[in-house]
């Protein structure tokens, strides 16, 4: 008889044991689905900020080039105003030339 009581105990013992257990996995497969719920939602915001990278990555590119367009036209203005102003002291040299050349036949034909 006495050791059908301690095989109760032991038997009591372990269903004790077995529904804590039962317990412990119930909470960790809600902890799971929370996780696994979450894993979701953050992929779904990391394919989100894949896609807006690659679209910030395009318009800079754009950027660049709009800026690069933009710089070389302005080298190209500043070539042309260089040249332009070159142009307009020699014409005015020219001008000058041309002036006192007819100044100086003007005293002459007096």
């Amino acid at each position: 008889m006495e050791v059908l009581g301690v095989l109760e105990k032991k038997l009591a013992s372990l269903l004790e044991y077995v529904n804590k257990l039962k317990i412990e996995n119930s909470v960790l497969i809600q902890e799971r689905d929370q996780i696994k719920s979450e894993l979701a939602t953050l992929q779904i915001d990391h394919a989100k900020l894949v896609e807006i990278s690659s679209n910030l990555k395009d318009e800079i590119s754009t950027l660049k080039n709009t800026v690069d367009n933009f710089e070389n036209s302005m080298l190209e203005t500043k070539t042309s105003i260089d040249e332009f102003q070159e142009k307009q002291a020699l014409t005015k040299m020219l001008v000058d030339d041309l002036i006192d050349s007819i100044d100086s036949l003007v005293e002459q034909e007096q």
